[in-house]
């Protein structure tokens, strides 16, 4: 799958770039509907769990991950339909949308899957996660 250069611009159009924790407690605190985007690490830790939290139980946002899960990770318990998720200690119901794109690596493909979502710098590990929301206030946020 290659997106032509104007389809992956179209795609970043009004994206901002989130990349601190206090921008990552607003975004969670954000109604407007979201995609979220794990580039890797099966949900384990991270930014995104408080994402995950947060947003997981409203149907309006979308859960997407690229690549494999390993089997009994919280990416892989989603990815298997599973109706709620153990975050920090609570169970949190599921009721977003939760998708897997087959195809694609966590390891080598994390940058350019969320460089084809919201041109994203070049993340400091494999395990990163972006969040983007499809609306005038479009966001993303990288852990």
């Amino acid at each position: 799958l290659r997106l032509k250069r104007g389809e992956a611009k179209a795609l970043d159009e009004g994206v901002r770039m989130v990349t601190t924790p206090q921008q990552s407690m607003r975004l969670v605190r954000s109604r407007y509907p979201s995609i979220i985007l794990s580039a890797s690490g099966m949900a384990t830790g991270g930014r995104v769990l408080h994402h995950l939290k947060a947003m997981a139980p409203d149907p309006r946002h979308h859960i997407v991950f690229p690549g494999f899960q390993v089997g009994g990770s919280r990416g892989a318990h989603l990815v298997g339909g599973a109706t709620e998720v153990k975050i920090h200690g609570e169970y949190v119901p599921v009721r977003a949308t939760v998708s897997q794109l087959q195809g694609l690596s966590g390891h080598a493909d994390a940058d350019a899957c969320c460089a084809g979502c919201c041109r994203c710098p070049v993340h400091r590990s494999a395990a990163s996660s972006c969040m983007a929301s499809p609306t005038p206030a479009t966001r993303c946020a990288c852990a």
